[in-house]
């Protein structure tokens, strides 16, 4: 991962020094047994919830996956490796820090979902008090709209994510954090491009129209 061109990707969009943006989303699976108390979320269906963590263009730089109740958004997010990496400074190459008037500033998550507010993690002020904090909060969620997109389209060329995901329980998180780990969506023009890794787990590659492999 090249911190220093992410940053750079963000800067232009008013947020520097920023290396992700973070959200979840939930994807329905069929209840392994029948299961729906031990894998239901709270809204009644069977699903597994996917946290992802995408650079600028959609690319996805991190997954998490965890079970529907028994790993609730904020559970999910504390016991992730990006949270343990993140406190530990060792999630980018360098630890790169900013220093604004003697303080020290890591390398910058921006979220507009309900997470635990850390050193690293910028999310929104919620309730904004006034005009400059109502513009900061516009801009934050603007920015995050780049994990929205990268999900919708994760999920329009996995059809199955769309769905009802039908895998054995002991293969769900492996399978799903494949598909987002294997999947690069590269913007040229106008049109999003698909451009999938060759993996151990899932096999063949998906090519755009344009043929041409992107620049990692």
């Amino acid at each position: 991962m090249n911190s220093q061109l992410i940053m750079d990707g963000f800067s232009r969009l008013s947020f520097p020094h920023c290396v992700g943006a973070m959200d979840e989303t939930h994807i329905d699976i069929s209840s392994p047994g029948g299961k729906v108390d031990e894998y239901g979320n709270r809204k009644n269906y069977s699903s597994v919830l996917l946290q992802g963590t995408v650079d600028r263009t959609g690319r996805f730089i991190d997954s998490e996956v965890g079970w529907g109740r028994r790993n609730h958004d904020a559970h999910l997010f504390v016991t992730s490796w990006i949270y343990r990496a993140k406190d530990s400074g060792v999630f980018e190459m360098g630890n790169p820090t900013l220093s604004i008037e003697e303080c020290s500033i890591p390398a910058l998550i921006l979220t507009d979902g309900v997470y635990t507010l850390r050193q690293w993690l910028i999310t929104l002020y919620g309730t904004p008090r006034d005009r400059r904090e109502r513009n900061f909060d516009y801009t934050l969620s603007r920015t995050c709209n780049v994990m929205e997109g990268a999900f919708g389209h994760l999920k329009a060329l996995w059809h199955c994510l769309s769905s009802c995901l039908t895998v054995f329980s002991k293969n769900m998180t492996s399978v799903v954090a494949t598909m987002c780990s294997s999947t690069i969506f590269v913007r040229r023009g106008n049109t999003m491009c698909f451009w999938m890794r060759n993996s151990q787990c899932l096999t063949g590659t998906y090519l755009c129209s344009c043929k041409a492999e992107p620049e990692l």
